[in-house]
């Protein structure tokens, strides 16, 4: 059974928190809810992700884990999202293979030149511009 981005980001949350209770309030879900989501996904993947005390929830070393590489999952997707906003934002670009940008790079002369000797003889063309 796959992993939901819901259970991660409760595991997450308790960790950061020390505690079931203050990562349900964060949440704005009920505790009941967030230990048994997280007992759920416990029982999938096989391991304890907490330590259960009458003071809090501690993560385990294999929870610690867990959680940084939870926490790093949802970075990449808050990333997915900005760069959705900033794409559907920008001006759509239309090119066609004929309108499509082409370089041509050449290196003149002997061995020894320099590779700004030969980006300075290399040759863009561009079709269609402005």
């Amino acid at each position: 059974m796959p992993l939901e981005l819901r259970q991660l980001r409760y595991a997450v949350i308790a960790a950061e928190a020390h505690s079931f209770r203050q990562a349900a309030q964060i949440l704005r879900v009920r505790q009941t809810t967030l230990s048994k989501r997280i007992l759920l996904l416990e029982q999938r993947i096989g391991v304890t992700l907490f330590e259960r005390t009458k003071r809090g929830a501690v993560p385990t070393r294999a929870g610690l884990e867990f959680t940084r590489n939870a926490r790093r999952i949802f970075d990449e997707v808050e990333l997915l999202r900005i760069n959705a906003k900033a794409v559907s934002r920008a001006r759509p670009v239309a090119w066609s293979s004929a309108s499509a940008p082409r370089c041509r790079l050449g290196i003149f002369g002997r061995s020894s030149t320099t590779s700004s000797n030969a980006f300075r003889r290399s040759r863009c063309r561009w079709s269609n511009a402005a």
